[in-house]
């Protein structure tokens, strides 16, 4: 259900509203993706009317589960295919995570307007996470510096770090 959102998204939204609005439809789709598995949706085959015909009569059929414990059979490796990559994604979002604290830390602090600032030697463009806006030193020095800081601000203000942890 993922690929069918991103396709209606890529054909008929991305280039045709706002990016608040189409946000709202990415998140909105992804949390979707993520429910309608767990929903348990019946259908009904026919009308109501054959169904209690059929039960009046006495016609109904048991309900038949049949196991293989063929471990031949690629259907069999699924379940455990998804908690792998689920693990290393995860994983790897733990390791993304902790190395951005990590670099946080090793950053000087300096505050702008009450803005907390995470000031770096390394060569790097302006990024926010959370509330942590985090610029090269030499970016303190140009011209714009505060429109920067604004910009980082607003992603910050809109949550943008939520998305980018919901699409990990």
């Amino acid at each position: 259900s993922t690929s069918l959102f991103y396709t209606v998204w890529a054909l008929f939204i991305r280039n045709k509203i706002n990016h608040t609005y189409s946000r709202l439809f990415i998140v909105a789709a992804l949390l979707t993706s993520f429910i309608l598995p767990l929903l348990n949706i019946e259908i009904t085959v026919g009308n109501d009317e054959t169904f209690f015909t059929a039960y009046e009569y006495g016609l109904h059929l048991e309900e038949v589960m049949v196991h293989s414990k063929n471990s031949n059979n690629l259907l069999y490796y699924i379940p455990y295919l998804y908690i792998t990559v689920s693990a290393i994604l995860l994983l790897r979002f733990a390791i993304s995570l902790t190395s951005l604290l990590i670099f946080a830390s090793s950053c000087k602090i300096q505050y702008y307007k009450g803005t907390k600032l995470y000031i770096t030697e390394k060569e790097i463009n302006p990024f926010s996470f959370l509330n942590m806006i985090f610029l090269n030193e030499k970016e303190l020095t140009k011209n714009g510096v505060q429109q920067i800081i604004e910009h980082e601000k607003v992603h910050n203000s809109q949550f943008h770090s939520i998305d980018i942890i919901l699409f990990e």
